[in-house]
């Protein structure tokens, strides 16, 4: 049950991606289905509610005034909270780092672009992107670590 969860985690971030990449937007029905599995997670036992609570209030504290200063998008902000519902507390450290190398990568890969073909498009870097790298790493792990 705990690895259907994963995929299906896994593909709505990867759902992200794609509508991110293509549109430079990420569906609200995607980030609330993400904090629903999360819920329903805590609501099974799969989670301290108390921990989980405190760290979507602190990621989604965190992504507003990344949001206020026009470094990431409302919609990232919505789905990293989701996702802090969905993964938990134990793995989001990781899923936090491989995420921001994942950004960096996506970022630097979006400067060359534009610098070899600067009629590319817009600078808004697809954060989603990165998000759902940071998603395939955690929830490859080990069931036990995710969701704890």
């Amino acid at each position: 049950m705990e690895s259907a969860i994963n995929v299906a985690i896994l593909g709505l971030a990867l759902a992200a991606a794609a509508s991110d990449l293509h549109r430079r937007e990420i569906p609200d029905s995607l980030s609330l289905v993400l904090a629903l599995i999360g819920v329903a997670r805590l609501a099974a036992g799969g989670a301290d509610w108390a921990a989980t609570a405190l760290l979507a209030m602190a990621v989604f504290a965190a992504g507003l005034m990344l949001f206020a200063r026009g470094l990431i998008g409302g919609g990232d902000v919505k789905l990293l909270t989701a996702l802090a519902l969905a993964l938990g507390p134990a793995p989001f450290p990781l899923f936090l780092l491989v995420t921001a190398v994942a950004g960096g990568v996506v970022a630097l890969a979006l400067a060359i672009r534009l610098r070899l073909v600067p009629a590319a498009g817009t600078a808004a870097v697809p954060f989603a992107v990165a998000i759902a790298a940071g998603v395939a790493v955690v929830t490859a792990m080990p069931a036990p670590v995710l969701g704890s």
